[in-house]
């Protein structure tokens, strides 16, 4: 039976958004990748309150802290790990596990670095973005996996110039909602390997991007891959046919 045209219409507009949105959750992870060697353990010691329990993309990691814009339960601060005191780069990233409440409601959460604040972070549906700061620090946010509630879950990290970091000490880091009688969340993990567990991952996981382009009657398939994929082809297989990308 053939498929109506205006089917396989919908069904390449849904692929396409589909992949358009993986595609900035891919671009964004590589962005990550290449700062990784500059980077720091995000997360080493709870020193606050509001411990949890909670699901992550990693089977191993549940124990976590949350913060709510609730009074009663809006801060959660921790540690990261020491920064070397011969530390020489300009900047400085710190990494860790996180997951956020992707919601229409309009809350905001305060990140603070050594006690002082850097960011206001919106609530939204966004899965990744960015915010920035005039003294050129950054706050990223890049979604690993979406749950069954539409939630995110994936990489925080936090880029600081060299002059905002005390080495040879850990660093402290808050978040804290304001407090509006809201549930809206921000999850971070008690995971003391996030950076380690990225980077060996970045090894043997692999994110492409597909898409289709028309050429007469025909759909031309082009995959986009990382760099390492170069000079090597690649099996596609699509109803028992198998297709080759080189």
């Amino acid at each position: 039976m053939k498929t109506k045209p205006s089917i396989l219409i919908l069904l390449i507009l849904f692929l396409n958004i589909q992949i358009t949105t993986q595609a900035q959750q891919t671009n964004s992870l590589q962005e990550l990748a290449s700062v990784s060697g500059n980077c720091v353990e995000g997360f080493n010691k709870n020193i606050g309150e509001h411990e949890f329990v909670y699901g992550s993309f990693r089977s191993d990691v549940t124990a976590s802290i949350i913060a709510r814009c609730k009074s009663g339960e809006t801060t959660i601060e921790w540690e990261t790990a020491l920064v070397p005191k011969g530390f020489q780069q300009k900047e400085i990233n710190f990494l860790w596990i996180a997951a956020i409440d992707l919601t229409t409601e309009k809350q905001v959460f305060d990140l603070y670095f050594n006690d002082k604040k850097l960011f206001e972070i919106p609530t939204s549906t966004k899965k990744s973005w960015q915010l920035t700061n005039n003294d050129g620090s950054k706050l990223n946010f890049s979604t690993v996996e979406t749950d069954g509630n539409g939630d995110a879950f994936g990489y925080m990290w936090l880029t600081v110039p060299a002059s905002n970091i005390k080495k040879g000490s850990p660093q402290k880091i808050k978040i804290e909602g304001r407090a509006n009688n809201s549930y809206s969340w921000i999850i971070v993990y008690q995971a003391t390997d996030a950076l380690s567990y990225f980077q060996n991952s970045a090894l043997y996981d692999v994110s492409m991007q597909l898409t289709f382009k028309e050429s007469g009657k025909k759909l031309v398939g082009e995959i986009t891959a990382p760099s390492h994929f170069s000079g090597k082809t690649l099996n596609f297989t699509a109803n028992k046919k198998r297709v080759l990308f080189s």
